[in-house]
């Protein structure tokens, strides 16, 4: 996982402690934090190029893991081909 995804998402995270969560508009804030709260870095769309990449690099099936772990409301941010089939 992307260092600035992993580090963000799971900061401080041991293997005795639970991983923090946070809501969708909270995990947007502290990516943007990340770049300094630039007015000009749309935190959702550095999120979806992260995601996007990461993608192209692990494929469907290993994202789709990653994916299934994440909050709903961050599964959006997920690439289409990622998405549920139904």
């Amino acid at each position: 996982m992307p260092l600035i995804v992993k580090g963000i998402y799971y900061d401080g995270w041991t293997l005795r402690d639970k991983p923090e969560k946070f809501k969708k508009e909270e995990f947007a804030r502290r990516v943007h934090a990340q770049f300094g709260f630039d007015e000009n870095v749309n935190p959702a769309e550095v999120i979806r190029a992260v995601l996007r990449v990461m993608y192209n690099h692990m494929g469907e099936g290993e994202l789709w893991d990653v994916r299934s772990n994440m909050p709903k409301e961050i599964q959006e941010w997920f690439p289409e081909e990622v998405a549920p089939k139904g």
